[in-house]
C-alpha cells in the first residue's frame, strides 16, 4: 500500500514539473492596418499649396533685330491698348529695302500692263489687225511681278520688326530700354501685364498631388492680406514639371469667383482644392 503511494506521489510530481515546462501557445497577433494611398484616401482628401496672385496675362518684350533704340513712346505705369506702339528701333534701311520694293512692284506692273495691251500691226486686206505680245512674255512679266510682290511684303515684314506693339490691352510694368541705346535680338526691353485680372498661382504642388487636380474643380483661396476666404475655380494645370531643390512640382492657375477690390500682384495664398467629393 505504501508502495502505490509512493508511486502516485512521484507521478504527480513529474506532471507538475513536464506541464511547466511545456512551452505556451503565443497570443494571436492583429496584422497592421496599412496606410492607404493618397489616392484612395476617402472622401475628404484635400489637396493644398502655397500660391502667388500673378496677372492673368504678361510678357517680356524684345526685338528680333539688332538696331539702335529710336523712340521709347510709353512710360512706367501707363496702360495701353492691344495693337500700340510701344517702343521703334532707328532703322532707314528697312524705310529704304520697303521704298525700293515698292519701286520694283510699280516697275514690274507696268510692264505687265504694256505686254497685255494690243496694239496695231499690220493692215491687212481692208482692215488694221491688233496683237498683243507672245505668250510666253507675259508670262514671264506675271511672274517677275508677283515676285515683286513677295519682296515687298517681305521688306514690310522686316520694318515691322523695328515696331514693338503691346500683344494685348494691359499696364506698362518695367522699361529696361533708352532711346539712342543699342538693342539686342531677343533681350527683354519692356514688361507688360494686365493688372485688371489676375490669376492665383500655385508654388509648390507636387505630383503626387496634381495627379488628382482637374480643370473646373473648385477651391477655397485663403490671403495673407485678407480675413476671409474666398472661392475659385481650376483653370489650368501646368503638362510639365520643374525640378525644385530635387522635386518635381506643378503650378496650377485658378480664377477667383470674386476677387477683391484690392489685391495686388505678389500676394501670398494658401490653396484648398477637395478632389473628391
Amino acid at each position: 500500500m505504501r508502495t502505490h503511494v509512493a508511486l502516485l506521489r512521484r507521478l504527480t510530481i513529474w506532471l507538475v514539473i513536464l506541464s511547466a515546462c511545456a512551452p505556451r501557445s503565443a497570443k494571436p497577433v492583429a496584422p497592421a492596418a496599412a496606410t492607404p494611398p493618397l489616392s484612395a484616401a476617402g472622401a475628404g482628401l484635400v489637396v493644398t499649396a502655397s500660391a502667388t496672385v500673378v496677372p492673368a496675362a504678361q510678357a517680356r518684350l524684345s526685338f528680333l533685330i539688332s538696331a539702335p533704340l529710336g523712340e521709347v513712346l510709353v512710360k512706367e505705369g501707363e496702360a495701353v491698348r492691344a495693337g500700340q506702339a510701344l517702343m521703334r528701333l532707328e532703322a532707314p534701311d528697312l524705310d529704304f529695302a520697303v521704298a525700293a520694293a515698292e519701286a520694283s512692284v510699280r516697275a514690274a506692273q507696268a510692264e505687265v500692263e504694256r505686254l497685255n495691251t494690243a496694239y496695231k500691226k499690220v493692215f491687212q486686206g481692208d482692215r488694221f489687225v491688233y496683237v498683243r505680245a507672245p505668250l510666253e512674255r507675259r508670262q514671264q512679266a506675271q511672274a517677275r511681278l508677283e515676285a515683286a510682290r513677295a519682296a515687298l511684303e517681305a521688306a514690310r515684314a522686316a520694318r515691322a520688326q523695328g515696331t514693338l506693339l503691346a500683344p494685348f490691352d494691359g499696364v506698362v510694368v518695367a522699361v529696361y530700354a533708352q532711346a539712342g541705346e543699342l538693342v539686342q535680338p531677343h533681350r527683354p526691353v519692356l514688361v507688360l501685364a494686365d493688372l485688371e485680372h489676375f490669376q492665383i498661382e500655385t508654388s509648390d504642388l507636387s505630383e503626387r498631388q496634381v495627379s488628382h487636380v482637374r480643370i473646373g474643380q473648385k477651391a477655397r483661396v485663403r490671403f495673407k492680406a485678407f480675413v476671409q476666404d474666398f472661392q475659385a475655380t481650376v483653370v489650368a494645370v501646368a503638362p510639365k514639371g520643374e525640378r525644385v531643390g530635387g522635386d518635381v512640382i506643378y503650378k496650377v492657375r485658378l480664377e477667383l469667383d470674386a476677387p477683391p477690390p484690392h489685391l495686388k500682384w505678389g500676394m501670398s495664398a494658401e490653396v484648398e482644392i477637395p478632389v473628391r467629393e
